[in-house]
């Protein structure tokens, strides 16, 4: 295309709308033609360098803005998660050492027959966020003399260290199972925090 020669294009507007009435064209002029070669490449590449910096500078702000409001929802879930964690009781030297305290504390009931004694006795009960056993009772019960001796076991359990909601000492609900006949069987369950 040479100065002064005519030439045409097409205009395409993502808006829908009427062209005003009388409308017969576009008048086009480029500034940069009355400024000399050397001068017009200086101030382009003066703009270009300007106008990267200025994205840069916008864009290195946006995301710092995003990264600290990214960070602070991150915090904000990972406080909302930590209030939310549950830990379990724990009795002193863990499961199998308060299976063993029952195993060895265990006195042994004198039933008339013994397999009247088969079956399962559960007792549910509360450790305290001081980790004492409170509240003992049964939740199933096999024979009157073994439901016994599992409530006096349950009772004789103590030092526990608490349950923790939130990082914080709390009261638990536990249950144990036990079976004396035909042999010793024990199973403790956590069931949740009050």
């Amino acid at each position: 295309m040479k100065k002064g020669q005519q030439f045409s294009f097409e205009i395409v507007s993502a808006f829908a709308g009427y062209t005003p009435t009388g409308f017969q064209g576009f008048y086009i002029h480029d500034e940069m033609l009355s400024i000399p070669k050397e001068e017009r490449k200086t101030e382009t590449i003066d703009n270009i360098q300007r106008v990267a910096a200025d994205r840069a500078y916008d864009d290195s702000i946006r995301m710092v803005d995003s990264i600290a409001a990214v960070a602070a929802v991150e915090a904000e879930m990972a406080a909302e998660r930590a209030a939310r964690v549950v830990t379990a009781p724990k009795y002193p030297g863990g499961t199998n050492a308060l299976y063993a305290f029952l195993r060895e504390n265990m006195c042994k009931p004198q039933i008339a027959i013994e397999t009247a004694g088969y079956g399962t006795t559960t007792v549910q009960f509360i450790v305290t966020r001081n980790g004492e056993v409170v509240g003992a009772d049964y939740k199933r019960r096999c024979n009157e003399r073994v439901d016994k001796e599992v409530l006096r076991l349950v009772n004789m359990l103590s030092g526990w260290t608490p349950a923790t909601k939130g990082g914080k000492p709390c009261d638990a609900v536990v249950q144990i199972s036990m079976s004396i006949f035909p042999s010793f069987n024990a199973s403790a369950q956590f069931v949740g925090v009050r």
